[in-house]
């Protein structure tokens, strides 16, 4: 995922137009896991940074829900994405 174009294009539209960042609590570890996997101060320190500015939705049984309706009807359809890139698009409210 990192440095992905259309993840950092998703991005900055979202950032545009919205006043804070809003990630669940799952896309937060899932970006932990993967700065610790780089064994940087510098980047966990500024992803902190970051994170202090934006929102962290706690999940319950609801927002469990909405990914996998969506991952059941992208797999009826034969479009399924990667399974990280899901969680970052339902992670926005």
């Amino acid at each position: 995922m990192r440095g992905n174009p259309q993840v950092i294009l998703k991005f900055k539209k979202y950032w545009e137009n919205h006043d804070t960042i809003t990630i669940s609590v799952i896309t937060y570890y899932e970006i932990m896991r993967g700065i610790k996997a780089l064994s940087s101060a510098t980047k966990l320190k500024g992803f902190h940074e970051f994170m202090s500015t934006c929102n962290i939705l706690d999940i319950d049984i609801s927002i469990a829900d909405k990914p996998s309706d969506i991952y059941d009807e992208l797999r009826k359809t034969g479009k399924l994405m990667v399974k990280p890139f899901l969680n970052i698009l339902t992670s926005f409210p």
